[in-house]
């Protein structure tokens, strides 16, 4: 299969928002469960 520069710099772009997106959700769900863990321990 042949890309044009435009379909990779494309699919780049899609791959680096995706990433982006798995490292905001993985932090926010840690910053949750510190939080919920804090919550029980009073």
């Amino acid at each position: 299969m042949q890309f044009n520069s435009k379909q990779r710099t494309q699919a780049v772009k899609t791959l680096k928002e995706t990433v982006f997106d798995v490292v905001i959700i993985g932090a926010v769900l840690r910053v949750l469960v510190l939080h919920f863990k804090r919550q029980h321990r009073d």
